[in-house]
């Protein structure tokens, strides 16, 4: 995990890199920092996958940013 940009707390962006088993084409983040929801019928086409090490990382993150961790 790391922060990008400025004013961004390290850990809230959980960077994930491309491979051929999670199907992304570029490196990509995820933003536990905001968190949003979205109606079943705007969600697109799936454009990859989150291993179970990835998953981890994204669960650590946004515990961190709802104050669930410390």
């Amino acid at each position: 995990m790391e922060g990008v940009g400025r004013g961004i707390a390290p850990g809230f962006r959980v960077t994930i890199d491309p491979t051929e088993k999670n199907g992304l084409r570029v490196r990509s983040q995820v933003m536990a920092d905001k968190p949003v929801t979205v109606r079943r019928e705007r969600i697109g086409r799936r454009v990859g996958h989150l291993d179970d090490q990835d998953v981890s990382r994204l669960n650590i993150a946004l515990a961190l940013v709802m104050g669930l961790a410390d």
